[in-house]
Parts: structure tokens; C-alpha cells; sequence
């Protein structure tokens, strides 16, 4: 028997192809008419991707912040422990209550 012949790749994963689509020629007087329209537009609909762009991390600035947060907030958590257990008598007593 012959062997089977393989063609293309075995995995297609979602982001190691970039997204080529061909798009379909402009004639002169609707990329007039286009170029007028979109000069009006505002620059929150200039700076947003493009519409085959599949990769969004938009959610990385929030994964960011809650980290940044979480971060102060433990921080903040050491310092007043130290400072409880180092200047007043709470840590003498803790390590009394503990001594074997």
C-alpha cells in the first residue's frame, strides 16, 4: 500500500497564524466618499483594532490592578503586625502564650 500523504499542519492554534484576509479593491470614488466619512470620526473609533483582530488583552490591565491591590494590601497588613508585635506588649504576650 502507499502511504497516506499528510498536507498542511496537524494543530491549527489560535494565535500562531496571524489572520491574513485579503480585502476587496476600493474604487476612487468610494475611497472619496470613505476618506470624508471616517475624517469626522471620533479618536475612540480610530484607535480601536482592527475588526479580523483576534487577540484582545483588555483584561490584563485589570488582572494588573487587582495584583497591584492585593500587593498594597498585604504589605500594609506586615507593617501593622510588625508594628503591633514590636512596640506594644501584644507580642510579648503571643510569645508566652507559645513558649513550650
Amino acid at each position: 500500500m502507499a502511504k497516506k500523504k499528510q498536507s498542511g499542519k496537524k494543530h491549527k492554534f489560535k494565535y500562531a497564524e496571524p489572520n491574513l484576509t485579503v480585502q476587496a479593491p476600493v474604487s476612487a470614488a468610494a475611497g472619496a466618499a470613505m476618506a470624508t466619512s471616517t475624517a469626522g470620526a471620533s479618536t475612540s473609533a480610530r484607535l480601536r483594532p482592527a475588526a479580523g483582530n483576534d487577540r484582545d488583552f483588555g483584561y490584563v490591565f485589570g488582572d494588573l490592578r487587582r495584583i497591584v491591590i492585593l500587593a498594597a494590601i498585604l504589605v500594609s497588613v506586615e507593617l501593622v503586625l510588625w508594628y503591633l508585635f514590636s512596640y506594644t506588649g501584644l507580642g510579648s504576650s503571643i510569645y508566652n502564650l507559645v513558649k513550650v
